[in-house]
């Protein structure tokens, strides 16, 4: 196991993007805490660039920050451009390669959530769009309360996953548990990127989730994947080619004794799917989602067979919660797993081989049967 150290904490999300042809990772950390069950924003984030080639050679490579600029070139500023980063994926048209950034605007700005394309220029981020949900009567379409990851189509069609955690459910006594039925208005929604983005609509195309968190395409993006956080499962839906309407959702259950709970998911260039699930804490703690929860949890990565639907692998993050606060997103990369922590500075970078007994952070990877 080794570590990836970033300058500013709260690495939550992983997207792989190629830079001067060179595999790398993209993470976006902000330093952030939960209060009154509410996810605080404390300052703006960073979005860092790891070498995935370095990692293979066994190295430990130094994240890069890349700075967001405008269309001009000139640098954002945070006074003006607030930057709270959270879900992210990427794509490739033609040669170039486009970041697509979850952005929660502080309360007061007018906007709910932005979903923000930058295009990976040379070493910068260039903003080149922005889709803003403001919500209310003010939005076309209705609001996104917590907008936490989003997915996009090769056309410019856009879905992102509103959880609406339990904080949001002001009918719910104050100790509630987290339960399977807590959170059932989350949802997704849809929208796209126009030639005038400021008319574009937001379309709810799945609801009634229970804590809709990851969401994911498949590669020929017929399928989109949302992590249902308080089910402890994944919703695989069809897309509709047409409209980009959601249908015949199908329930994939996660592996394991204990209840988890599945956040982030990604993709890997074979097609498979690996989500990152916390556990353990999880179910004593009386006080809804907070700080100490995800501090103190445990984490596991599962990774699911697109073809089959079958959870086929998973790997356990033992608990230490001293160095390794719950974990959010995996990626797998040839020989190698890069997980995000959410609460942490760093990026874990776990060897898919290890075994070894005192290593406290992954045990063996060993098959598992989907449970029905």
């Amino acid at each position: 196991m080794k570590t990836i150290k970033l300058s500013t904490p709260g690495p939550e999300d992983l997207a792989y993007v190629e830079v001067a042809d060179k595999p790398s990772l993209f993470t976006a950390a902000v330093l952030r805490r939960v209060w009154r069950r509410k996810w605080m924003m404390k300052k703006d984030g960073k979005m860092f660039a790891i070498d995935l080639e370095e990692i293979e050679k066994g190295e430990e490579p130094d994240p890069v920050e890349w700075k967001r600029v405008d269309a001009e070139g000139n640098e954002l500023s945070v006074a003006d451009h607030p930057f709270h980063p959270l879900g992210l994926c990427a794509l490739k048209r033609g040669d170039k390669w486009f970041l697509f950034v979850v952005n929660l605007t502080p309360p007061g700005k007018g906007v709910g959530v932005a979903v923000e394309e930058y295009e990976v220029g040379n070493g910068v981020l260039i903003l080149r769009r922005r889709l803003e949900n403001p919500g209310g009567s003010e939005g076309k379409g209705m609001r996104i309360k917590h907008g936490n990851n989003v997915a996009v189509t090769s056309s410019g069609r856009v879905y992102v996953s509103n959880f609406k955690n339990i904080g949001d459910r002001k009918d719910l006594p104050p100790d509630l548990k987290l339960r399977k039925d807590a959170g059932d208005r989350a949802d997704v929604y849809m929208t796209r990127f126009t030639d005038d983005d400021e008319s574009a609509e937001w379309v709810q195309v799945a609801r009634n989730i229970s804590g809709a968190n990851g969401l994911c395409l498949s590669p020929d993006e017929k399928q989109l994947y949302v992590a249902e956080y308080h089910r402890g499962r994944v919703l695989r839906f069809d897309v509709n080619a047409d409209d980009g309407s959601l249908a015949n959702p199908e329930f994939l259950p996660l592996s394991g004794e204990k209840k988890r709970y599945p956040d982030n998911i990604t993709c890997d260039a074979e097609g498979n799917f690996a989500l990152i699930a916390q556990h353990g804490k999880f179910e004593t703690l009386a006080q809804g989602i907070s700080q100490t929860l995800f501090k103190k949890a445990e984490s596991s990565i599962h990774v699911l067979d697109g073809k089959t639907g079958v959870f086929a692998e998973e790997v356990e993050i033992t608990h230490d919660p001293h160095n390794y606060p719950a974990a959010s997103t995996a990626y797998r990369h040839k020989a190698h797993w890069i997980v995000s922590q959410i609460f942490g500075n760093r990026i874990l970078v776990l060897h898919r081989n290890a075994t070894k007994p005192k290593d406290r952070v992954i045990g063996a990877v060993h098959e598992k049967e989907n449970e029905t």
